[in-house]
C-alpha cells in the first residue's frame, strides 16, 4: 500500500460492508468525496450522495471492491470490500 494510501485507509468505516441483495448500505466518509467506482457491477451498484455520503445496494450473491476518492486526496482511493 501506498504510504498516502495507508495514511487514508482508516477512512474507510471498514474493510469489508456486508449488504444483502436489494439491501443498501449508506457509507460515510469524514472528507468529500469526488469518485466512487465498484468493480462488479452485477453485485452492487453505487451513487454518490451528499458529500462524503455514497449508497451502496446490494444486486447479487458475491464480493466486489468499493474505492472510493477523496477530493483532498485523489492519488490515493481507498479500497473497501463489498
Amino acid at each position: 500500500m501506498f504510504p498516502i494510501a495507508a495514511a487514508y485507509a482508516e477512512e474507510a468505516a471498514s474493510p469489508h460492508i456486508e449488504v444483502g441483495v436489494g439491501q443498501s448500505y449508506i457509507y460515510q466518509g469524514a472528507r468529500p468525496i469526488a469518485r466512487v467506482l465498484v468493480s462488479d457491477l452485477d453485485i452492487a451498484r453505487v451513487q454518490l450522495l451528499e458529500q462524503g455520503q455514497v449508497q451502496v445496494l446490494g444486486q447479487d450473491l458475491g464480493t466486489t471492491d468499493l474505492w472510493v476518492w477523496f477530493r483532498d486526496a485523489m492519488e490515493a482511493p481507498v479500497r473497501t470490500t463489498i
